[in-house]
């Protein structure tokens, strides 16, 4: 496999360091990156991820957060069907924990628990064939649809345009790109039979799944054994290819996967003051979070999800000399990011006697 942009020869986690400044910058640009050289074992995914964040914890998962090896909680194996990775099938391109969202008590505060922001996948064995990763760009593509169909960007953008339940979660009536504090977009999505949608959405849901095979967005990727993939899982869907394994069993496909929690999410506070687990987050604490030992000044950092103001620009009309200044097509950035329901960095609650406060409050 030729030496690709997105591909780092790394040996150790001391190598690993010494190229952090190159990887968040490939990261930021292309969204994902290849590392091949490392151990191909457990403790290696775990020590790789502990550098990139908190790891967030899965059902399928050990007690490090690694799904492939010996679980925890077996549980699951009497709903296998509604595990689409578990199977040879063709698994189409999709944000991990895209069903995840709820809450989760934590001393006397809770944290939304959501999709994670990072995923790590490696090779623990290849199959006998097929099996080659596919990585599409949510934000090349909402770029586009924001130029060319503005009217399925803004059904992504809003509230209540996909409902994803899978097992015993549930995201109920979230949006495909939602906004961050941070000024981004994070992405949620997957298209199989664990998905929902008002029929106001389902034409537009339909077009997105359609542009993640499109070529002009997407690209397969080829692993060797041992290899790691890092995923901006709030920026690019991934998804793999039919594949078989070797008559007799003889080989059998196997990933490691460990997720980097969402560090976007707000603490909750109880408005009683008398913070309590339930049996409503009992299914989240599946997906708890796992302390990194890594000082955050040796941590691998870049900005996940999609700029907004990227999609602003792409909102803007190309400059015409056939168009006068007052055509209906010319926009400010603020007119055009109010049009999707864009917002820049932190939300504020709107200021009290304002007449947004006062719709908010239904006066």
């Amino acid at each position: 496999m030729p030496p690709v942009p997105h591909m780092f020869e790394i040996e150790t986690l001391a190598q690993l360091r010494e190229h952090a400044p190159a990887i968040s910058a490939v990261m930021g640009s292309h969204g994902f990156c290849l590392m091949r050289g490392l151990p191909n074992d457990g403790d290696t995914i775990v020590a790789v991820a502990e550098h990139f964040g908190d790891i967030q914890r899965h059902i399928r998962a050990d007690s490090r957060g690694v799904c492939g090896d010996a679980p925890m909680d077996c549980s699951w194996q009497k709903y296998v069907t509604e595990y689409r990775g578990v199977g040879a099938e063709e698994f189409l391109p999709h944000t991990d924990g895209s069903f995840v969202d709820g809450l989760l008590v934590e001393g006397d505060t809770a944290k939304r628990v959501t999709p994670p922001r990072l995923l790590l996948v490696q090779v623990a064995q290849r199959a006998e064939s097929g099996g080659d990763n596919m990585v599409s760009d949510g934000g090349e593509i909402l770029r586009y649809l924001a130029r060319e169909e503005l009217e399925v960007a803004r059904i992504l953008l809003r509230p209540g345009c996909i409902t994803i339940s899978r097992d015993d979660q549930m995201a109920l009536e979230a949006a495909v790109f939602e906004p961050t504090r941070n000024g981004t977009l994070k992405m949620r999505f997957r298209y199989d039979n664990t998905v929902y949608a008002p029929s106001w959405a389902r034409d537009a849901l339909i077009r997105f799944h359609e542009l993640t095979l499109d070529a002009r967005f997407s690209t397969e990727v080829a692993t060797d054994q041992g290899d790691i993939m890092v995923f901006d899982n709030w920026r690019v869907l991934h998804g793999r290819r039919i594949f078989s394994d070797a008559a007799g069993g003889k080989t059998k496909r196997r990933f490691r996967r460990v997720w980097i929690s969402d560090d976007d999410t707000e603490v909750q506070m109880n408005m009683a003051d008398e913070a309590h687990s339930n049996r409503s987050q009992e299914p989240y604490l599946a997906y708890a979070t796992i302390k990194s030992p890594v000082p955050a000044d040796r941590k691998i950092s870049f900005t996940c999800g999609i700029s907004q103001l990227s999609i602003v620009v792409a909102l803007q009309p190309k400059e015409s000399s056939s168009r006068s200044d007052q055509s209906p097509w010319r926009k400010t950035s603020e007119a055009a990011r109010e049009d999707c329901g864009l917002v820049s960095g932190p939300c504020s609650p709107p200021a009290r006697g304002t007449a947004q406060a006062q719709e908010a409050r239904g006066v």
